[in-house]
């Protein structure tokens, strides 16, 4: 995986290169993009350089960042049918487009920004979200509510499985709403239900087991929890609106960066500290965090 990283950073830093980005932005960004840091050398994010290929080529190297490295490898070894039959990529395809259609809408009618000026801006924030590199084209204090609420979800769900995305992983999405379905119809036409669960990995066809049905719902549940208790201690601490703390904190369990404009350096500490801790649950994938806390626990007992 090394060596595939090296040669996306040096075919990205050229590509950023070639369209206009000097040198030194361009082995920063290329970074950024492949490991979904998002961290830029420009106040303004992406889009102060107001440049088509300068987004484009961000866009790609963010999906490259995002992608399963299983799934890369395949890529490398030109198994191109074999990809596509990857449940997680099926998924991510259809959220993209969907959700690149749904905010380039609302954006041509609700910021009255041109069709084309709203598809550039949906497609970089759009990815930017989804793999939760945190990238952007402008300050979200200017949008409107419906196209942040798409950004939130998109945030919320993230990129995917053994990438250095964040978010609850679309893997784990995509099986959790199949599962739902799969309920649904035991219940309505008395079929099987969880046990038929299929989805394809890089590896191949597998079926679900109840216990990985099991691990993900309860992985989705804490992951809710935790949001909605960061949400609320952000309302607590800094008196904002709900809207801004869900956005800025789900941002931060996610791993993502991008902010409605109260995360800052005017921010105060409390509401630094809650985001900091929602950081490091959504980095470690929260379980991890509590295994070792469960394990130092039982370590102070004994002793």
């Amino acid at each position: 995986m090394f060596k595939i990283f090296l040669f996306l950073l040096a075919a990205g830093t050229l590509a950023y290169c070639m369209a206009g980005m000097p040198l030194f932005d361009s082995i920063n960004h290329a970074m950024a993009s492949l490991s979904t840091g998002g961290f830029s050398v420009k106040a303004g994010s992406i889009g102060e350089y107001d440049s088509w290929a300068i987004e484009l080529v961000t866009v790609v190297l963010m999906l490259f960042g995002t992608t399963n490295f299983a799934v890369l490898l395949l890529l490398t070894k030109g198994k191109f049918k074999q990809v596509w039959k990857v449940s997680e990529v099926k998924f991510m395809s259809g959220l993209i487009v969907a959700s690149v259609v749904v905010l380039t809408v609302l954006l041509r009618f609700q910021m009255d920004f041109s069709w084309i000026e709203s598809f550039r801006k949906a497609l970089l924030d759009g990815i930017s979200a989804i793999s939760t590199t945190g990238f952007s084209s402008m300050s979200y204090a200017e949008w409107t509510s419906a196209p942040i609420c798409v950004l939130l979800v998109l945030m919320i769900i993230g990129g995917g499985m053994g990438s250095t995305a964040g978010g609850i992983k679309i893997m784990r999405v995509d099986l959790f709403l199949k599962a739902i379905k799969a309920h649904i119809r035991r219940e309505v036409e008395d079929v099987p239900g969880l046990s038929s669960i299929e989805f394809t990995r890089a590896q191949g066809k597998v079926r679900a087991t109840d216990a990985l049905i099991r691990q993900i719902f309860c992985f989705i549940g804490v992951y809710i929890l935790i949001l909605m208790a960061g949400t609320f201690l952000i309302c607590v601490f800094s008196n904002c609106g709900v809207i801004e703390a869900l956005f800025d904190f789900a941002s931060s369990l996610g791993t993502v960066g991008l902010s409605f404009g109260m995360t800052g350096p005017q921010t105060i500490e409390p509401v630094l500290l809650v985001e900091m801790i929602g950081m490091v649950l959504g980095r470690l994938e929260i379980f991890v965090v509590f295994v070792a806390l469960y394990s130092v626990r039982k370590q102070f007992i004994k002793r």
